[in-house]
This record gives C-alpha cells, sequence and structure tokens, in this order.
C-alpha cells in the first residue's frame, strides 16, 4: 500500500520513520509563518498544523496517536 504526502506549507515536512524498524511515521508540527514555536501548558488541548495532507486508499484510514 502506498500513502503520498503533500506539503500545503513551504516549511512542512514530510512524515518519516525514525527507524527501519518503527511501525508508524513520525508526524512533525509545521509553525506558521513568522513563528518557531508553541507552548501548550499542563491540561490544555491546542490544536497544531502539521502542513501536510495525506492520499489515504479507498477502505483505509489515517490514525494519529500521541507517541508517550
Amino acid at each position: 500500500m502506498t500513502i503520498s504526502f503533500f506539503k500545503v506549507r513551504d516549511n512542512a515536512r514530510i512524515p518519516s520513520r525514525a527507524h527501519k524498524s518503527d511501525a508508524g511515521l513520525d508526524l512533525y508540527f509545521c509553525a506558521a509563518e513568522g513563528s518557531d514555536s508553541i507552548s501548550i501548558f499542563p491540561g490544555e488541548t491546542v490544536l497544531m498544523g502539521t502542513g501536510v495532507k495525506a492520499a489515504i486508499p479507498y477502505g483505509f484510514f489515517l490514525e494519529v496517536k500521541n507517541k508517550s
């Protein structure tokens, strides 16, 4: 199966595996123009842009999970 990723922001990073044995891909935060960081406080929920979109084959879905 092939999943294609496309940048929708110039500074976006395409998801990738840190190691060949990794089961999933690392997804990266893409800061808005003129910003390079974001603060998240305990108990707070924020939406963070990735700057990418994915083409998921019919019959499959994309699930984003936290790492730790």
